[in-house]
């Protein structure tokens, strides 16, 4: 988001709105499968309407599966015969908050608003989130299974659409990962912190020059720009919680990044029975 006089466009804090479309691509996550270098486009067989759908179930939890979501978002940009980079738009990516509100994840490119969805705890009001949301690909905390008596077709209606599902940990670890990410590109840093630093963010941006923002990237309606600002300011200042423990093991895996170490992600591939079984 970029603003002044309370007048915003989103970003990471560096300027451009629609950031990720322009500071984030492939060669900057190495992945590997079962041990093995792997290729995004293999692995996520990305299509020109598919959509991401990714759980959060406590405050920035989806962090943990945060290198997975700005993979993902390259490879929506790079999709074949769309020109996306060049014409840019929000990716579809949808963050499911179970329980929550967990805090804004607008600097993700979780944007419009309506691309944070705000659901109950409760594994049929999951699903039926999920398919109403039409996700391809899910990524949902990793949990014990438990069998669940879903609304009627809702299961038949995901088995027939869910693509791939990632089971994750908030730490970014899971047991019996058979998926791994690693980055070590500052601009991938930059977008954890300003998840976990979302208050300094929007005060930085406050005082932003709005001429340094890309006219192609800014809203024509003053007042949309507002309103955007305004929402987020007060969903940061309701939501953050930066004595959290969860908060403070978010901060302290990416202040030892940023020391040399990188971000590595672990994710286990899951069915999408399994997966509607990890939603209690």
């Amino acid at each position: 988001m970029d603003a002044v006089g309370g007048e915003a466009t989103f970003s990471n804090g560096r300027g451009r709105g629609v950031h990720t479309a322009f500071d984030l691509n492939k060669s900057m996550f190495a992945l590997t499968v079962d041990g093995q270098a792997a290729d995004r486009d293999v692995l996520l067989d990305w299509e020109a309407r598919d959509r991401l759908g990714v759980i959060i179930d406590r405050p920035v939890g989806a962090l943990g599966a945060g290198l997975l979501t700005l993979m993902t978002i390259t490879a929506f940009y790079d999709v074949r015969g769309k020109k996306r980079r060049q014409r840019p738009l929000y990716p579809d990516i949808f963050l499911i908050h179970a329980g929550g509100p967990w805090g804004p994840f607008v600097s993700f490119d979780f944007w419009p608003d309506h691309k944070e969805v705000f659901v109950e705890a409760e594994p049929r009001e999951l699903l039926r989130g999920i398919n109403h949301l039409g996700l391809t690909h899910l990524a949902l905390p990793d949990r014990p299974r438990a069998a669940v008596v879903h609304r009627f077709k809702e299961p038949e209606a995901a088995r027939d659409r869910l693509k791939m599902c990632f089971a994750y940990g908030p730490d970014g670890r899971v047991e019996g990962g058979d998926i791994a990410i690693r980055s070590d590109h500052p601009a991938v840093f930059d977008n954890f912190d300003a998840v976990l630093n979302i208050k300094r963010q929007l005060a930085d941006l406050a005082s932003a020059p709005r001429s340094s923002i890309p006219r192609r990237l800014q809203s024509t309606s003053s007042d949309e720009n507002k309103r955007a600002f305004a929402y987020i300011s007060a969903r940061a200042q309701a939501e953050a919680r930066p004595d959290h423990p969860d908060h403070l093991a978010a901060a302290a895996r990416l202040a030892k990044a940023r020391g040399g170490a990188g971000l590595t992600e672990t994710l286990r591939r899951v069915s999408v029975d399994c997966a509607l079984e990890m939603l209690g």
